[in-house]
């Protein structure tokens, strides 16, 4: 995904039918960091905003 111009990409993304959708993961090693929270919630926004559809509900990661 392109965001203001930077490239990001998201390591997995998929879709769960009986929850109407989309789960994106994000590979890491070592100890969790809270910039990782911040990076997954531009994801998620990103993909609300422009990949889901009007019946299915907020991209979860």
């Amino acid at each position: 995904m392109i965001i203001d111009g930077q490239d990001y990409k998201l390591d997995l993304l998929f879709y769960h039918r009986k929850l109407k959708r989309l789960i994106a993961i994000d590979l890491k090693i070592g100890k969790f960091k809270a910039d990782y929270k911040g990076q997954m919630e531009l994801y998620l926004r990103w993909l609300e905003k422009h990949e889901t559809e009007p019946e299915e509900e907020q991209p979860i990661g």
